[in-house]
């Protein structure tokens, strides 16, 4: 992370712009239907490492999500589950494929 950090340090914020991203498919093998649905979330990487590291996410102590100023790690579970991009793109989709499900 420190590297990433040094790296990072010396671009203008308007240059570390960054996001998470998701794409969900369904795919009926009867109809050949394909359904696809994406979820984004906006950022920046940060110059400073935060200080509540999550093991098996390090990005998240870099990533400052838009909107809430807030470390991604230092999110509450409320919060997160509010911007949780993969959980939106899921909910989307749910809703598109319930017809193929219900036949």
């Amino acid at each position: 992370l420190e590297e990433f950090r040094k790296l990072t340090g010396r671009l203008p914020e308007r240059e570390r712009g960054a996001y998470f991203t998701t794409t969900l498919c369904f795919y009926d093998p009867t109809t050949k239907a394909q359904l696809f649905e994406e979820g984004r979330l906006d950022g920046y990487i940060t110059t400073q490492i935060g200080s509540n590291r999550i093991k098996g996410y390090p990005y998240r102590s870099l990533f400052i999500v838009s909107g809430l100023n807030k470390y991604y790690d230092e999110l509450t579970e409320e919060e997160h589950a509010s911007i949780n991009h993969r959980l939106k793109a899921l909910k989307r989709l749910a809703k598109k494929i319930r017809p193929y499900l219900l036949q």
